[in-house]
Order: structure tokens, then C-alpha cells, then sequence
């Protein structure tokens, strides 16, 4: 893969999780290994019978009754950071301790609505505060209820447009991940930009304008470093959630793993479900001679226009990508171990894509049943394997 910085590498074992990725920031390759729930055993990283990290080369970690990190040490310091959660597992506050000293050395809070969706971030005195249309952000208002921001967003899921603030308006340029890359302004002048390695870690990000949309289109919280993932918390520096899957084994056997260790395919929107990357409807496409004459809201009338059919033709793409993968047949030449394996993960997929397109779309007429006989199918499938495979 080539972007503006150069070209990058990836290669991948036998379960399609990542081993190695090159980037023209790195100085060396990175290099990753898995057990076999896949949580990572290179950089001395220690996990226990729950497959939560408890230590790596740099921190230690703890956990409460929930599953939720709740202490991140520095081993080299004995300096801290703490994380509090709520009666429903969402984080609530962050706090940096220096060793030996009782009182917070930084403090950022965080609130949600009924529906889940974070209202509000304090960090170190500075407040915003959001409202949303659907799962996106639409205005940002600071302590005082002054506006700050207004998002524009495409019809899917993490697709940032543009962002105004300060009475200028900035384009969003995402890569095939969906990656936050560049945002340019009117004049097709960059203003910010972001590097990442494989696994969502800003390598740099020149440019003095703040918004919050970077890896996958997802926000990060410099103030904590971890990305928010709707549900949950991801921690980009060891490649994992902070939390448990919400929607237990129904997400796959780790409770942490961060989209099946195959970051440079897949992503996982709202923390609950890895997803590959979907064939998306094309949005009209938006050159620099357009965005000279556009601005946030002539982009948003644009999308209004079009926003019925473009979200029919998701809705239908999304539907015969599930039907595609439910029904596709095992390649030939697969002898009865890797035929059942095959099938295994082919009903997994079968059973997130259903799911999501429901969460997403709605429920049709049979669907639900569908689903149901998804997960005996998952079951079946899972005996075979150990009828087939053994220790294999």
C-alpha cells in the first residue's frame, strides 16, 4: 500500500491476523505473534485466564469485577493512570497520578445520553459538548453553550465530510480504511494531516486544527490516548479494548481482541462487531475546484438530495454482502479439518454481518429466526472441528 509518506507493507499468518507492518515513520518493521485466542504475545505481553493484559514491557494493568481496566502503571515510575466506570461499564473518568502523590496530576470526565452516546468530555477544565444526528456528532459547544463546530457527514457510518468552526469550513479525506488522512479548506490548502501505523498510532499530525475524527474515522482523546468506539474504549498502544465486548461471545471468544487482529481489513464501528470493509455506494465526489465554491452546508444539501437513494443503495449493498458471505461454499481441495474450519468462520461472519445489518436497518419478517439458526449453525460447526481438527 503507498500513501503520501511512501510505501507500507503487511503480512499475515495462516488466521489472517497481522505479523508485520512497515511504515516509511517506522525505523524498523513492526512485528506481531498471537496465541490462539489471539491476544498478542510479543512486547512481554502477559494476559490471564479472563484474556485481559495484565503486563507488557512498559505498564502493568488491573481490572474490576466487570472487566473493565481500571489501573495502567508505569513500571518505570510507579506513576499511574485510573479509570472509573458507571453502573453500565461506560467510562467516566480518567485521572493521572504521579507516584506518591494523592491528588490527580490531570482529570477528564465524560457523560452519555439514554441512548449511549457520549454528551459531554471535560478535560483539564475545558468542556464540549455534543449533539448528535443518529451515531454522528452534528454540533460541538463548549462550557458556556457557545457553538463551536458543525460536523457535515455522509450517510454511512464514520464517513466525516466537512467541519465548521472559526467561520471556516475544512474538507475530510479518508483512506480505504476510512482513516482520517488530510483535511483541506476551501482553497484546497492543507490544514491538518495524520500518519498512522497499523494499528491506529499517530505516527505525526502537522497542522494546528483540532477535531476529534482520526483512526477509522473514529475520535480520539489525546487527553487519555484512547480512541472512542461508541460502546467502548480501544487502547491503540497495545492493540485492544480497555473493556469487554458488550455483546459477549456473540463478538468471538476474546472479549478484547480489537477486530480479529486484522486491523489493516477490518473495522469495528461501535465496538460490539468487527466488520470487513464494505463496498460502499460512491458519494459524489468532491474536488478542490468544488470545495472552492462549496461550503459545510451546500455539502449537506448536496447529500440531503441524494440521501434517500444513496442509503437504499447501502441498505441493499450491505444486505447481498451478507447474503454473498452466508451463502458462499468452501473452496475445493479442503480436507474434513479445514473444510470445518473454513465453514466455522464463514457462519461467524454470516452471524455479525445479519446482526449489524439489523442493529443498523431494522428487522424484516424471518430475520431474527434467520439469525437464531446462524448461532446453531456456529455451534455445529464448532463440534466439527473438534470432531475433525483435534489438537491441530
Amino acid at each position: 500500500m503507498t500513501d503520501r509518506r511512501g510505501s507500507q507493507a503487511f503480512g499475515y499468518d495462516n488466521l489472517d491476523r497481522l505479523t508485520s507492518a512497515s511504515h516509511p515513520l517506522l525505523g524498523t518493521p513492526q512485528a506481531f505473534a498471537y496465541d490462539p485466542v489471539g491476544n498478542r504475545t510479543t512486547g512481554g505481553s502477559v494476559v490471564n485466564a479472563g484474556n485481559q493484559l495484565t503486563a507488557d514491557v512498559t505498564h502493568s494493568y488491573q481490572y474490576d469485577d466487570n472487566g473493565n481496566l481500571t489501573r495502567k502503571t508505569l513500571l518505570a515510575t510507579g506513576n499511574f493512570t485510573q479509570y472509573t466506570y458507571d453502573a453500565e461499564n461506560r467510562l467516566t473518568k480518567v485521572e493521572d497520578f504521579v507516584a506518591g502523590n494523592p491528588t490527580a496530576a490531570f482529570t477528564s470526565t465524560y457523560r452519555y445520553d439514554g441512548l449511549g452516546r457520549r454528551i459531554e468530555k471535560v478535560a483539564n477544565g475545558q468542556t464540549k459538548r455534543y449533539i448528535y444526528d443518529g451515531e454522528d456528532i452534528l454540533l460541538e459547544y463548549d462550557g458556556s453553550n457557545t457553538l463551536q463546530a458543525r460536523y457535515t457527514h455522509g450517510p454511512g457510518i464514520d464517513e466525516p465530510i466537512a467541519v465548521t468552526k472559526g467561520g471556516s469550513t475544512f474538507f475530510y479525506h479518508q483512506d480505504g480504511l476510512g482513516s482520517v488522512t488530510d483535511l483541506t479548506d476551501s482553497a484546497g490548502a492543507t490544514a491538518k494531516s495524520y500518519s498512522y501505523d497499523a494499528y491506529g498510532n499517530i505516527l505525526e499530525s502537522p497542522g494546528t486544527l483540532e477535531q476529534p475524527y482520526t483512526y477509522t474515522g473514529r475520535e480520539f482523546d489525546s487527553e487519555s490516548g484512547l480512541y472512542y468506539y461508541r460502546a467502548r474504549y480501544y487502547d491503540s498502544a497495545v492493540g485492544r479494548f480497555s473493556q469487554r465486548d458488550p455483546v459477549g461471545f456473540s463478538g468471538g471468544l476474546n472479549f478484547y481482541q480489537y477486530v480479529g487482529s486484522n486491523p489493516t481489513n477490518m473495522v469495528d464501528p461501535t465496538g460490539k462487531f468487527a466488520m470487513v470493509l464494505p463496498l460502499l455506494p460512491t458519494l459524489p465526489i468532491i474536488t478542490t475546484s468544488v470545495a472552492n465554491a462549496l461550503g459545510g452546508l451546500a455539502i449537506a444539501a448536496m447529500i440531503a438530495s441524494s440521501g434517500d437513494s444513496q442509503q437504499a443503495a447501502q441498505k441493499q449493498a450491505e444486505h447481498d454482502a451478507y447474503k454473498a458471505r452466508c451463502n458462499q461454499g468452501p473452496p475445493s481441495g479442503l480436507d474434513q479439518c479445514e473444510t470445518a474450519r473454513w465453514e466455522l468462520e464463514r457462519n461467524k461472519d454470516c452471524f455479525r454481518m445479519r446482526l449489524d445489518w439489523i442493529r443498523r436497518w431494522g428487522s424484516t419478517p424471518g430475520l431474527e429466526d434467520q439469525l437464531a439458526q446462524v448461532g446453531r449453525a456456529i455451534k455445529n460447526a464448532e463440534a466439527r472441528v473438534k470432531e475433525f481438527c483435534g489438537c491441530r
